[in-house]
């Protein structure tokens, strides 16, 4: 959810672990990807989608027909 103008890092990646957070570009915008605004964290969270599909996500995925 936003608070401040901010997504929290679980709401929009995840939970994204901050090895995951760096390999996939984070560290352009943040340190973390709590720190970084909702539009930097969507911008990772698609590269993630493009390297690792909707598997980075699983229960999200199959939650929303992503995934079976």
């Amino acid at each position: 959810m936003a608070t401040g103008g901010r997504t929290s890092a679980t709401a929009t990646t995840a939970g994204c672990r901050s090895t995951t957070w760096t390999e996939s570009g984070g560290l352009h915008f943040a340190d973390r990807a709590d720190h970084a605004s909702r539009r930097e964290q969507t911008t990772v969270g698609e590269e993630i989608v493009r390297q690792q599909g909707w598997e980075a996500w699983p229960s999200c995925a199959r939650e929303l027909g992503l995934l079976r």
